[in-house]
């Protein structure tokens, strides 16, 4: 049996994939807060920071402009935000991704279901 990262106390984000999903959903935005415009980290970038687990859930569902803004972090570089703000990865990053497709995003006829549930997923 495979140790989960739950069991190994490893805090983990888990990022969903959806075909509306943007870079911005998951790395952060520009928001207004007390009348400035700050760069608020999303979830992705915080845990990469602090060497959280990362899971991309579905990544074959993904658009490919989100797996493109992804890119630095998986090549665990450090990332330098529009805003001038720069992002170290931490000393220990574990990634990992689930897909119920066979990596393509369509499922054929082994994976029926997939093509039911997930209309709208795209072959990256």
């Amino acid at each position: 049996m495979v140790p989960s990262f739950a069991s190994l106390h490893i805090p983990t984000v888990i990022v969903s994939a959806k075909s509306s999903t943007e870079p911005d959903d998951i790395l952060g935005r520009v928001q207004l807060r007390n009348g400035n415009t700050i760069f608020v980290p999303g979830n992705l970038l915080q845990a990469y920071e602090k060497g959280y687990a990362i899971i991309f859930d579905e990544i074959d569902g993904y658009n490919p402009e989100v797996l493109m803004a992804c890119h630095r972090l998986l090549e665990r570089a450090v990332v330098t935000l529009d805003d001038g703000t720069i992002v170290n990865p931490a000393p220990r990053i574990y990634m990992a991704a689930t897909a119920n497709t066979r990596g393509d995003g369509h499922g054929s006829d082994i994976y029926a279901a997939t093509n039911i549930f997930n209309p709208n997923s795209r072959a990256l």
